[in-house]
């Protein structure tokens, strides 16, 4: 009797500590690192981070922080991180390269018409007032080959400007309004937080130039390599879906966003408070990438593509024709 007793006692004890150890379990974060530069877009990973949506799908997220989305793939590439976000141009240039990486999702797309993130603007008392004026003139972009570099490049094209004729000057976007002001360059290419800084402390905008390019242009993605997407698919698909949920979360109010913006960029919110919201974006248009991959081909230095061959297979339910 003694015995049986003993029996149910271990096994009713047994049952009582599985919510301890699963809760313990739980606790076990899967480490993960995230790289990406420190522009008005990355702030829905860092949302993710300090609201704990990573922390609540399973995730130890570090973050690392790079100049742009090109570093972020080089860092990527040898290891530094897990998964990068950056421009889709700066990563197909990279996978036409030869380098092994695939976008697991949408990060963000341009507005179909201004205002935009991104913005080619002039000192406010220049005498440019159109992109057909930026003939003959020096031009700041954040890197030479990046996407934005690449749409300007498209519609000074269509405004009948000789592309030869304007030179493009690599500038950090930080140093942008600096350089505008003392006159080391005639405009620049700007991408939020930094459009709205230059328009509201001396510049004007005289084109958005994603939209102008290609309206609703993806401007944003998250990859990861092909190899750590197929060693480690339920790390990946538990990033994917916090990414989600702190767009979401985002989407929802756009005070809220800005806020955010503010916070993680350390720029006062009254600065931001008539920046259009980052449009985070995880719904994918394919014709929109493929005439994305088309302007890098005839502008940049891409190879022709299908634009889905950047695709991994788990993105496969969020994309549509």
């Amino acid at each position: 009797m003694n015995k049986r007793r003993s029996t149910l006692i271990a096994l009713a004890l047994s049952v009582a500590l599985l919510p301890v150890l699963a809760s313990g379990q739980e606790l076990k974060k899967i480490p993960l690192k995230v790289g990406g530069p420190r522009s008005a877009a990355f702030t829905n990973a860092w949302s993710a981070q300090q609201r704990g949506i990573f922390a609540k799908n399973g995730l130890d997220v570090s973050i690392v922080y790079f100049n742009n989305g090109g570093d972020a793939i080089s860092a990527m590439q040898g290891g530094s991180v897990d998964v990068a976000e950056t421009i889709p141009g700066f990563a197909m240039s990279a996978i036409g390269r030869g380098f092994d990486m695939a976008v697991i999702m949408q990060d963000e797309i341009s507005y179909a018409k201004g205002p935009d993130s991104c913005s080619v603007e002039v000192s406010e008392n220049s005498p440019i007032k159109t992109i057909a004026d930026l003939r003959g003139k020096r031009v700041g972009v954040g890197a030479a080959g990046s996407q934005s570099a690449i749409a300007l490049r498209m519609i000074l094209d269509k405004a009948g400007v000789d592309l030869k004729t304007v030179s493009f000057n690599e500038v950090p976007f930080p140093a942008m309004l600096g350089a505008l002001k003392a006159g080391h360059i005639d405009a620049v290419v700007a991408i939020n937080p930094f459009t709205t800084q230059i328009s509201k402390q001396g510049g004007r905008v005289i084109s958005w130039c994603y939209v102008e390019a290609i309206p609703d242009m993806p401007v944003g993605a998250w990859f990861s390599k092909g190899s750590f997407i197929k060693a480690n698919p339920h790390t990946v698909a538990a990033f994917v879906k916090s990414m989600k949920e702190s767009d979401d979360w985002l989407n929802a109010d756009a005070d809220r966003a800005r806020a955010e913006v503010a916070a993680f960029t350390k720029l006062d919110v009254a600065l931001l408070k008539d920046m259009p919201i980052i449009r985070w974006n995880y719904h994918v248009k394919l014709s929109k990438w493929q005439e994305v991959v088309d302007m890098l081909v005839k502008y940049g230095s891409l190879d022709p593509h299908k634009a889905e061959t950047y695709f991994s297979p788990m993105m496969k339910d969020d994309i549509t024709p």
